[in-house]
């Protein structure tokens, strides 16, 4: 997996936590929330990345799938709402793309 993508970081799965902490707020986590939320990733990411060191056989593979999995879901999201924005931006042509 990693000759398509590359390795997977720690900068990369902060990234990732960054994403997922932001995507929770948009559903409505608030106060400590993201806070605790961002704490307990980071913890759990960073103990599989150093699981995915120790044991780089399956379980390493299997990590990676999941990783990957919730990377592609975030960019999809993130590229729909930049999409929907351009459109609200642009308004030519789109009687109704969701703006607020």
């Amino acid at each position: 997996m990693e000759d398509y993508f590359g390795p997977i970081t720690p900068v990369l799965l902060i990234g990732m936590i960054a994403g997922i902490v932001e995507l929770a707020k948009r559903f409505g986590l608030s106060g400590n929330g993201p806070l605790a939320l961002s704490v307990g990733l980071g913890v759990l990411f960073g103990v599989l990345h150093q699981l995915m060191i120790l044991y780089p056989g399956v379980f390493s593979t299997w990590v990676q799938v999941g990783i990957y999995g919730v990377l592609f879901g975030l960019a999809t999201s993130g590229l729909w709402v930049l999409t929907r924005n351009m459109a609200c931006r642009i308004g030519a042509a789109i009687t109704d793309a969701g703006c607020k």
